[in-house]
């Protein structure tokens, strides 16, 4: 999104359109088969117009959440692979057309892309928040939200825990954490993840899971 914003802005000089789509919105049994139809399909939809062959080879392709598309479906890292590698051995034959997928860390095969992070793919892992960092952040959240700024000391108290600590170093998680007043330990974190999945899988899912539960 924010590569979105400061292209936007002109801060980038890219001499190219480029294009945001959300993964979970495509229907993944065509993304599998066809990904490069797939998303073109989508992309028109998206943008009310037809993409001439030009533009569409000729573009940036960012494609967000990869891994909330593998919690909707349910996805294994096999067939994620695959996917990938279709995608890729699509990209090919467009030789201009740029794709940058976003996903969490943990829905991946590392390894496997590493082999060909020279040829065709670069991987970027952006670096979580340190303990400073996140302090430094509660603090701001902290002047509209005064009774927060505990959350500073408890930051503190469990960095020791690196497991907690890896957790909190996602700028996400800890907004959550400290936006709803779970306490900073594992069972706190797990409470954020089980209603961020929440959110992200269809009704059909939901039901099911309070079902079993």
């Amino acid at each position: 999104r924010r590569f979105i914003y400061d292209f936007k802005r002109r801060d980038m000089d890219i001499n190219r359109s480029v294009y945001l789509l959300k993964l979970r919105e495509v229907p993944f049994s065509e993304l599998y088969d066809f990904p490069l139809e797939a998303l073109r399909d989508r992309l028109n939809k998206t943008i009310g117009a037809k993409l001439s062959d030009s533009d569409f080879e000729n573009s940036i392709l960012i494609l967000d959440g990869l891994d909330e598309l593998a919690m909707l479906e349910d996805l294994t890292t096999n067939k994620i692979d695959n996917f990938l590698e279709k995608l890729i051995e699509s990209l090919r034959a467009e030789s201009n057309l740029k794709v940058v997928i976003t996903s969490r860390y943990g829905y991946l095969n590392h390894e496997k892309l590493a082999e060909r992070e020279e040829e065709d793919v670069l991987i970027l892992e952006l670096r979580g928040l340190t303990v400073e960092k996140q302090k430094e952040w509660i603090e701001k959240y902290a002047k509209f939200y005064p009774e927060k700024k505990i959350y500073s000391e408890e930051v503190e108290r469990v960095k020791e825990n690196i497991h907690v600590r890896k957790l909190l170093s996602q700028p996400v998680l800890l907004y959550m954490v400290v936006s709803s007043g779970f306490d900073v330990s594992p069972l706190g974190i797990m409470c954020i993840f089980v209603c961020a999945w929440l959110t992200v899988v269809s009704f059909k899912y939901i039901f099911w899971w309070i079902v079993i539960l």
